[in-house]
This record gives structure tokens, sequence and C-alpha cells, in this order.
């Protein structure tokens, strides 16, 4: 395959391979200037490429099609040898893309005008021309962009003094580009108006329910003689506040622990008075365990006849005493806070 050929095809199946994009297009006319090479038929003998250059205008027809009219000059040599072609058409562009990166596949027709001399002879021919081949647009702004393009120039030349029908040239271009009007501006869109929301009802907030005061377990002084006979450490049958108690301990189960505390009157021996004391607040306790509380949340102490409400000084009488020290004869029973050391 020639090396035009082979050009050709790699350049067009690199065009194809490349994404299309979707950016809109400018519809403004675009020139280009640039430099092209030559590559003649065989049947020139003219092997040497010469430098030559060409012109272009353009117009985006639409998001996939550009038109261009194009003007160029291509020219090579051999020892004495010398071949130039100067074409002018028309070329339909299909673009893959309309974003930075262009790449086309071009197909058009015009005339070719060739001219070949040497040594011995000089002749010239004009023909009609058909092209195709394959580019890419590189822009480096909105308006200024970069085109190479291969092509190959079939022209009909049909001249018996050359003894030939047809030529076939390749030619490649690099040209630079400049698009003569500005890209249209996009319409502002225009955000629609909020639409305002109905105002929300009022919200009729139902009266909260008033709560009904727990009772608050605090320290609780019994009088003994409701509690336990005189000198006695049994309880008696009905015990309503131990009942009540009992139920406000249960429902404070954050107080890990309750102190009971017995006392006596001044009346018998010290260590007498510890001792019933102490058997009053175990028997309280033994009474708050049946009712559901835990064995081991309750503390209990006798302290006898210590901490005394009641002196009752100058009361003589027996029986006037006892019930004048009736106050002293109690049992308390108390939450404990316990504090813990954090480790």
């Amino acid at each position: 395959m020639p090396i035009k050929f082979r050009t050709l095809a790699l350049l067009s199946l690199g065009a194809l391979a490349l994404p299309a994009a979707a950016e809109s297009y400018n519809p403004s006319w675009y020139g280009l200037a640039g430099v092209n090479v030559q590559q003649a038929d065989k049947d020139w003998n003219t092997d040497k490429v010469r430098l030559g250059g060409g012109i272009k205008l353009g117009l985006p027809l639409s998001q996939s099609f550009d038109l261009q009219i194009n003007l160029s000059q291509g020219r090579s040599a051999e020892d004495d040898r010398k071949y130039h072609q100067t074409l002018g058409g028309a070329d339909l562009l299909y673009m893959f893309s309309r974003g930075s990166v262009r790449p086309f596949l071009l197909a058009g027709m015009g005339s070719e005008h060739d001219k070949y001399e040497d040594s011995t002879v000089s002749k010239s021919k004009s023909a009609f021309s058909l092209d195709v081949g394959s580019g890419v647009q590189v822009f480096f702004t909105d308006r200024i962009f970069a085109q190479a393009d291969a092509r190959y120039v079939h022209g009909f030349v049909n001249e018996d003094r050359w003894g030939r029908k047809n030529n076939g040239n390749g030619l490649y271009a690099l040209s630079v580009g400049y698009v003569f009007g500005e890209a249209p501006k996009a319409a502002p869109v225009v955000a629609p108006a909020p639409v305002e929301a109905p105002a929300p009802a009022p919200v009729v907030e139902a009266p909260a329910p008033v709560p009904v005061p727990e009772p608050v377990f605090e320290k609780t002084t019994l009088s003994a003689s409701e509690l336990f006979a005189f000198d006695k450490a049994e309880l008696k049958a009905d015990q309503p506040k131990l009942d009540q108690i009992a139920a406000v301990i249960g429902r404070h189960g954050h107080t890990e622990q309750v102190l009971v505390t017995g006392y006596t009157d001044r009346l018998g021996s010290t260590k007498y008075n510890l001792t019933l004391s102490k058997k009053r607040a175990e028997a309280v306790k033994t009474y708050l365990v049946s009712k559901g509380v835990a064995a081991n949340r309750i503390e209990t102490v006798g302290k006898g006849k210590a901490d005394p409400v009641a002196a009752c000084t100058g009361v003589k009488k027996r029986v006037a005493l006892i019930e004048c020290l009736a106050p002293n004869r109690r049992v308390e029973v108390a939450p404990i806070t316990i504090t813990r050391r954090v480790k």
C-alpha cells in the first residue's frame, strides 16, 4: 500500500476512535492559512517533496458538518524534473466533536491544475478532481485554533500527451485558524418563581398532664410506742407507716442503702438499752424485707439511750417519767448516700 494511503487510513481510524462531544457550535465564518507537503503520484517521477501553502474559508453548517472552501499549491521535484499542482474546491467535513479537540472526516470536489517540466518538455493541464481525507482541529481559545489534515486527491487528467488518464496525489496540511464571530450567548435560565406554601394551621397543643408528685424518701422518725409495747422488741400487728416506707423505698431504686436506727430512753442499764434498741432496729428491717425491700439494702444500728430529744429533769414518779421520756424511744429510717471512689 503506498504511504499516502496508509497515512490517510491511520488518520481516519484515529478520528473515529475519539469520543463525540455534545457541545454547542459557533456558526460564524472562520479562515485558515498554513503550509502543506505533497506526495506526488509515482508516475511523475518526482519523489522529493517541496513545501507548499494554502488558505481555507470555513463555515459551520450544523452541529455535525462544516463547509470549507480551499485553495492550495503543492510541489515536488527529482533532479531536473519538477511537478507543481494547484488545487481549488470545496470540502464537506463531518465533525465528531464540538469541544476543544474536534476530529473530522472530509470529502470534496474541485479542480486541479497540473504542471510538469523537465529538461525537454513543459506541459500543463486542468482537470476535475475529487478528494477524501481526515483531520483534527484543536482550539486554544474560543476563536484561535489549529487544523491538521491529510487527503487523497484524485484528478481526472485524461491527457493523451502525458500518456495517462488519472492522477492521484497525497496532500498533508497544517494551518492556523481564526473564527470571525463570537459564539451566541445562551439565554439566561430564569428560575421559576417560588410557590409560596400555604401557612400551616396553628397547632393547638394539648395541655400537659399535671404530674402527680411522687412521695420523697427522706428521714422518717417512728415512735416506739406505735411499733412496740413498752420494753419489748416485737412489732405490733398493724404497721401502716412501715408499709408506706417500704413502698417508697421500692420506687426509689437509686437509693442504694437504708439505715434503720433504734433508740431507748435512759431507764435501765446502758448494755440492756443497747441490746433492746438493736433488736427493735432488726425487727423493723425484717418487716421491710417481708414487704419486698432487698435485705442487702438495709443496715441496722442500735444506739440505746444516746441522742435524747427529751430530758424530763425534775420528774420523779416512774409513771410520769416513762410518759415524759416517750419521744426518746423511737426508730429512725433514713436513706444513705453512698460515695464510691472512681478508679
